[in-house]
């Protein structure tokens, strides 16, 4: 069905030198971000790379954002604009996976497999299958208590990581007091 689409779409393009030329630029540069993005993840993860990476995966989003924004201008009113925002949108940096996720924060075993089982989601806690750690922050810290196995020091712990991606758990303040006090006595 997608392929369908993309081939009406192709089709009403006018496809002239100068917007194939384009379109061409773009997927080059933009290829060439994801190939330095792939190169960086291949690095052991420590603290120092995993702030380095959040701060690439940051700089390479901007950078695929502005180079659509530059490309699109030039196709302003022709058909090729649409098809550009649609390829800038599927060649955007990739999401940071589950497993890179917790080799980069070192989370314990007990964490790491409640994300993986997370992939296929949890009934009892209402929550649809995790593809990437940011899919989490959909939820609330009460339905993610929901999930079994996961109790507050995990909670904890995934609030620890998320924290340091700069992300925040919906409702995660009343239990941080918690353990301000738990873990401060």
């Amino acid at each position: 069905m997608k392929f369908i689409k993309e081939e009406k779409l192709l089709s009403k393009m006018k496809q002239t030198p100068e917007a194939l030329d384009i379109l061409i630029a773009f997927l080059g540069e933009t290829m060439d971000i994801r190939e330095r993005e792939r190169g960086f993840y291949a690095l052991p993860a420590d603290e120092q790379t995993s702030k380095a990476q959040k701060a690439l995966r940051a700089d390479l989003k901007a950078r695929v954002v502005a180079l659509s924004e530059q490309y699109s201008a030039r196709l302003e009113g022709t058909p090729e604009r649409s098809y550009l925002k649609r390829l800038a949108g599927e060649y955007a940096p990739v999401p940071m996976d589950v497993e890179g996720f917790i080799d980069m924060y070192k989370l314990s075993t007990r964490t790491a497999n409640i994300l993986f089982n997370l992939k296929y989601g949890s009934k009892n806690a209402g929550i649809q299958e995790i593809k990437n750690p940011e899919d989490l922050l959909k939820y609330t810290a009460k339905q993610l208590l929901r999930v079994k196995g996961l109790g507050t020091t995990t909670l904890h712990e995934l609030d620890n990581a998320f924290q340091q991606e700069g992300w925040q758990i919906k409702g995660i303040e009343r239990y941080r007091e918690k353990w301000e006090k738990r873990y401060n006595e």
